[in-house]
């Protein structure tokens, strides 16, 4: 019965669009205006479209967006280091003071690493879905990314 309905809603499409009734539609050419799902529970559509017109978005988020800003912090301040440390020219024989001060930085990434993954655990913990959960950072894959 499914596939005698469908057939027959099918033809019908292709012969309005042979006749070219779907040719001028208003709005042609303009994106599509997606904000409202018809299939969307109303209370969460109005708390979503209030969050998006206020600036704000879900706590999971904002809180995603967070951790990746922290990450590209720690990163960077990492990166910062190992470039005063490379531009010390002291690689191939390092001076006590630059070896400590390198040896700090990447000791204080790794713990801001150990800290950031904690909240990525609890993170992944409050999303709605496993594809939204995010992997743990590695801090030694980070450096060593850095040192080349």
């Amino acid at each position: 019965m499914t596939d005698k309905w469908g057939k027959l809603v099918e033809e019908r499409l292709q012969e309005a669009f042979a006749e070219g009734k779907f040719a001028n539609l208003p709005g042609k050419g303009k994106p599509l205006y997606l904000e409202e799902d018809p299939l969307a529970d109303p209370a969460l559509w109005m708390a979503r479209h209030i969050l998006r017109n206020s600036g704000m978005s879900l706590p999971w988020i904002e809180e995603r967006r967070r951790i990746e800003e922290l990450l590209t912090e720690s990163t960077a301040g990492l990166s910062r280091s190992w470039s005063s440390y490379a531009a010390s020219g002291s690689r191939e024989q390092p001076s006590p003071t630059a070896e400590l001060r390198w040896q700090q930085a990447v000791a204080a990434f790794r713990e801001q690493i150990a800290t950031l993954n904690r909240r990525i655990r609890a993170y992944n913990l409050t999303v709605p879905h496993v594809r939204f959960q995010r992997l743990l950072a590695n801090a030694e894959r980070e450096v060593e990314r850095i040192c080349k």
